[in-house]
């Protein structure tokens, strides 16, 4: 298929197409790229750091639910003891709360097992806060014995909680920082192939815009000066036209305006070459016909004079 054949606004349509093309397909690009950074973005604010900030309200909660434990053991007085409780069942209606905002969070596997031993661990360390209450409320008598549960079985179950929240702690800090080393990554990709591409594109763009324009110019320009010399007279301009299109048609145009000029050109120099032939012949006879005349006006003094001598005699 030769490109030459088409019209120049098939050429010129087909150009602007490819070079819209490669734009659609560079925004599509980019477009894809940027959702999947944005996806990486929203995953990081939407899910591992509030599951961070969470984690963080729950161990807050539970460290205070622990510092209660102590006060309980030491204070004496009943309504302290009364009040302390209370803090015990707010701070329990404060964990579940917390724990109610984390389950949707949840997105491993990993973490979801985590959750559920970290529920196994907190129910033991409630469990230890029943047996540490009727301890702690004895008075001088289970004073030691107290001390002892809260030193030992109930600091366990706390210890083992914590441990879990920390855990999890770590899955969505891991998580998070997996999804910014994935958002830098695309973005570092989303920025090689855009940079490559954008540069194909202005290649492919330049050379489309060279190749076409020669396509236009060079005909015109032969047109041009064709046109110049056969103004000036000189018909022996040699036009090439190639292909189909319009710049083509107008060298046809031009080479068929140039052989007609010059058979009209060659009739005009033949006619002329006969009139002057003619106009030669003319001049001949006349020539003839002048000396005849001076011949018989000579013949004709001639005669008159013969006649004046006649007329003498």
């Amino acid at each position: 298929m030769n490109f030459s054949n088409f019209k120049l606004g098939t050429k010129l349509g087909t150009a602007f197409f490819a070079v819209v093309m490669l734009t659609v397909a560079l925004g599509s690009f980019s477009i894809f790229q940027l959702g999947k950074i944005n996806g990486s973005t929203e995953d990081i604010a939407t899910n591992w750091l509030p599951s961070v900030k969470v984690l963080g309200q729950i161990r807050v909660t539970v460290n205070q639910f622990r510092r209660a434990e102590a006060d309980h053991i030491m204070f004496t007085d009943d309504k302290d003891m009364d009040a302390v409780e209370k803090r015990f069942e707010e701070a329990k209606k404060k964990l579940g709360e917390q724990q109610t905002a984390y389950e949707p969070m949840i997105s491993s596997e990993e973490e979801k097992k985590g959750y559920e031993q970290y529920k196994q661990h907190r129910d033991a360390f409630f469990a230890a806060n029943v047996k540490l209450l009727p301890l702690s409320r004895g008075g001088d008598k289970t004073l030691e014995a107290a001390k002892a549960f809260f030193r030992g079985e109930s600091h366990t179950a706390f210890n083992a909680m914590a441990e879990d929240l920390g855990h999890l702690t770590d899955i969505n800090d891991k998580g998070a920082d997996v999804s910014y080393k994935t958002a830098q990554s695309t973005y570092s990709q989303a920025r090689g192939w855009v940079i490559g591409v954008l540069v194909g594109a202005i290649a492919l763009a330049a050379m489309l815009a060279l190749w076409i324009t020669r396509l236009i110019t060079r005909p015109v320009a032969q047109a041009f000066n064709a046109a110049e010399r056969i103004a000036e007279g000189d018909l022996t301009v040699s036009l090439n036209a190639e292909g189909k299109d319009e710049t083509a048609q107008l060298l046809r145009a031009l080479s068929n305006m140039k052989d007609n000029l010059s058979k009209i050109v060659g009739g005009v120099r033949q006619n002329a070459e006969g009139v002057a032939t003619a106009s030669a012949q003319i001049a001949q006879g006349n020539l003839d016909l002048s000396q005849r005349t001076e011949e018989q006006a000579s013949a004709l003094e001639e005669t008159a004079a013969s006649m004046e001598e006649l007329s003498s005699t």
